[in-house]
Formats: C-alpha cells, sequence, structure tokens
C-alpha cells in the first residue's frame, strides 16, 4: 500500500472518530438538551402554521409562550424562529411527532443533505487522473466531520439544505448548465437561509452569465409562489419583522464581520458601521472573482469557494453550524490542489496547506465557542475565513488561471466529459 493511500486511511479513520463522538452526544440527549436546541423554534413555528396561526410565527411573545408549554427552561426562552416562511412549511410534516422524535428525525435528515452534498462535490470535482479513490474519500470524510457539521446535528440547524443546493449548483456548472445553477443556488438558499449568500449575489454579477440570472430569477418565484400559497400573512409577518436575525443572538457569539468587531467594541453602533464598510470590499472582492470565473473555465472552484467564504463573513448572522457549507468548495478546492500538486505522492504542499487550513478552521470554531473575551484578536474563525478568502482571490491571478487553463483542455482519462466551459 502506498505512501497516499496510508495517508489517506489515517485521515478518514480520524475523521470517522470525531463523527462518531457527536453523533453519540447527539444519540443521547436528554429532553432538557433537545428542548434547548436550535430545532426547538423551527418545530413551534411549523407547528404554529399547522394550527392556522402561521401570522404569529414572528411573535417573540407568542414564540416563547410556546416554548414554555414545551417545558423549555428560562434561560433558553426566546429561541426565536428566524428562517423565511416557507421554511416552516417545509418543516411542519416534522411538527407531527413528538418533539424529541422530530428533533431526531430532522437533524437525521440534515445530516443526510450534508452527506449527500459532500458526496456530490467529491464525484464532480476536477481530481486528477490516478487520484485513489480512498484519497476522494477520506477528503470527503474529512470535510464531514467538522465542527460546523457537528453543531448542524446537535442544533437540527438547516445548513443541510445549503450545502446540497451549494454542491448541486456546482455540479451544474461543471456540466455546463448555469441555469440549473442559478435555480438550485437561489432556490435552497431563499428557503433556509438566504443571509448566507451575499457575497454569492455579487459573484453572480460578476459572472454575468444570462442563464445563470434566469435560472435564479425562476428559483426566486418558486420560493416566492411558495410563500404566498402557504398564506399572505407568513409573508407579511416576514416582512414586517426586520432586522430579527440579528436581535436573536448575542453579538459576541456571532462569527462574521459582525461578530468579529463585537468581540472587541460589543453590541455598538461603531461594531455595525465597521462591519458594514468592510463587508462591502468583501462583496466587491466577490464580484471581482465572478469575473475571474467568466473570463477562464479553471478559476471556478478557486472563484466560487472563495465567494462563498467571503459571503459567510458579510453575513450579519454567522453561527459555527453555518461552517458546514464549507466542506463542499473545500472538497473541491483539496481536487485543484492535488491536480496543483503534479506528480508528488498526496498530500503534497498545497493539499497540506489546505489540510491545514481546515483543521485551523474546525480549532477556531471550538474555540469560539467559548471565547467571548471583549478584546483583540476577538473572535478567531473570522480572521481563518479572511485567510481563506484572500488565497482564493490570490489563486485566481492571471497567472494561475492561464496555466489552470492548459491543464483543463488537457483530456483527463477517468474523469468523462465533463463541460467547464463560460460562454463569453
Amino acid at each position: 500500500m502506498g505512501r497516499s493511500r496510508v495517508i489517506a486511511l489515517l485521515i478518514a479513520c480520524a475523521a470517522l472518530a470525531v463523527m462518531a463522538s457527536w453523533l453519540h452526544q447527539w444519540a443521547v440527549a436528554t429532553p432538557s438538551q433537545v428542548r434547548s436546541a436550535g430545532y426547538t423554534a423551527t418545530y413551534v413555528a411549523s407547528t404554529q402554521w399547522r394550527h392556522g396561526e402561521g401570522n404569529l410565527m414572528y411573535d417573540r411573545r407568542a414564540q416563547t409562550d410556546a416554548e414554555r408549554r414545551l417545558g423549555v427552561s428560562p434561560g433558553q426562552l426566546g429561541n426565536r424562529f428566524v428562517n423565511p416562511p416557507v421554511a416552516a412549511v417545509a418543516a411542519a410534516p416534522f411538527s407531527l411527532l413528538p418533539l424529541g422524535d422530530a428533533y431526531r428525525a430532522w437533524s437525521f435528515v440534515q445530516l443526510l443533505l450534508l452527506l449527500a452534498a459532500i458526496a456530490i462535490a467529491v464525484r464532480t470535482s476536477p481530481w486528477p487522473a490516478g487520484q485513489p479513490v480512498v484519497v476522494r474519500l477520506a477528503a470527503g470524510a474529512f470535510a464531514l466531520a467538522g465542527a460546523g457539521g457537528a453543531v448542524l446535528v446537535l442544533e437540527g440547524q438547516w445548513d443541510g439544505v445549503s450545502a446540497l443546493g451549494l454542491a448541486a449548483a456546482y455540479a451544474s456548472w461543471r456540466r455546463g448548465r448555469p441555469g440549473s445553477a442559478g435555480a438550485l443556488l437561489t432556490a435552497t438558499a431563499l428557503l433556509a437561509k438566504p443571509h448566507l449568500v451575499l457575497g454569492l449575489a455579487g459573484w453572480l454579477v460578476g459572472r454575468r452569465d444570462r442563464r445563470t440570472f434566469a435560472g435564479a430569477g425562476a428559483g426566486l418565484l418558486l420560493i416566492s409562489a411558495g410563500t404566498l400559497a402557504a398564506g399572505p400573512a407568513l409573508a407579511a409577518a416576514f416582512l414586517g419583522a426586520p432586522g430579527l436575525s440579528s436581535s436573536v443572538t448575542p453579538v459576541r457569539m456571532l462569527l462574521g464581520f459582525t461578530g468579529l468587531f463585537g468581540s472587541w467594541l460589543g453590541d455598538s453602533p461603531v461594531t455595525y458601521g465597521l462591519a458594514a464598510g468592510v463587508g462591502a470590499i468583501a462583496f466587491g472582492a466577490c464580484i471581482l472573482l465572478g469575473a475571474a470565473a467568466r473570463r477562464s473555465a479553471a478559476a471556478l472552484e478557486a472563484s466560487l469557494g472563495g465567494a462563498v467564504v467571503l459571503s459567510l463573513l458579510i453575513s450579519p448572522h454567522l453561527l459555527v453550524q453555518d461552517l458546514a457549507v464549507l466542506g463542499v468548495p473545500f472538497i473541491w478546492a483539496m481536487a485543484r490542489s492535488s491536480e496543483g500538486d503534479g506528480a508528488r505522492a498526496w498530500p503534497g504542499l498545497r493539499s497540506l496547506a489546505l489540510l491545514g487550513g481546515w483543521v485551523a478552521l474546525d480549532l477556531a470554531a471550538r474555540t469560539d465557542l467559548g471565547n467571548y473575551m471583549p478584546a483583540p484578536p476577538g473572535r478567531l474563525v473570522p480572521w481563518v475565513l479572511l485567510a481563506g478568502g484572500l488565497a482564493a482571490c490570490s489563486a485566481c491571478g492571471v497567472a494561475r488561471i492561464r496555466r489552470l487553463d492548459r491543464v483543463s483542455r488537457a483530456q483527463r482519462p477517468g474523469l468523462g466529459t465533463v463541460t467547464t466551459g463560460v460562454p463569453h
């Protein structure tokens, strides 16, 4: 067995051991832990909609009263529903079960969605010819076992939907179907967590693909129609609750630019002003990354991955579970890194750097779960994300793109016919 396969097996085993630890925590969660999980807010909102009280799902007093009836402890009351109204409708079938059973069923479905997203990314990423299958599987396991996936399952959050939409959109772009990509990305984002894709909207603007815009419009119409069909009162209630997500979680617990500056300056206008200013710069960088993808098909992975990272930084409400979506770009970045390492045995220098970055993000996320000290460096996750965004921007340099173009035009046995061209 070669060096690459041995290292890949060790990585896969370590990842599976980490996954087993948090899956065990999920399986033995006590009723008190279940009631305090993030899923409780979705359960309450779905129940309200089923009972004809959808217009109250964003009402803080109504949510708190419903949680109190479920036995949520006083310290956890106010875990409010902040997703778009159509999300409560989509999750309504789970609310027919008792809370404990609904929580476990919902978390399991989100885990399956995240697993499907990782599998799609592993299958469609541009791995070099001859790359052992065990290397690809190890990369997938490593991506799945991160802190984002753990908190996603333990809290019963929505990020499995976001990850699957991103992976499916990437696969569509790889196969030359930009319309489908735009529809999938937009529909899944608007269903669950639209605040996570602000930078991706800039990337689409920079890419300037009419078919992608048409697909995004179709996804928007689909979610809008679903919201109106569920009841105009839901849409009115959602639109009448501006800034809802930013008022749910203390700013010192957030992980984007808002959380970074909030960990220095507290919940103040200066914090939000700095976050908005730096976020605007990051949004501009996403537009430039989209333009890089328009100029070169070989820049798809670096530009789209960078836009995903910067989108998370821009998000006004970023928590650890939202990092689960980064497992998808981690996979395609690993494929590109392996390609860039050439004939070296895996992992080469680029792949090692990427693995180290993923470990750094995981450690930073776990540290930030209890890192609320109001002083620099403050939250650690934003610094790691910023480094990843800068690396993606650097990888989209002109010389790098030209070299990758030559590789992409070469025939790679075993990949089949994959279209990555970008219309000009």
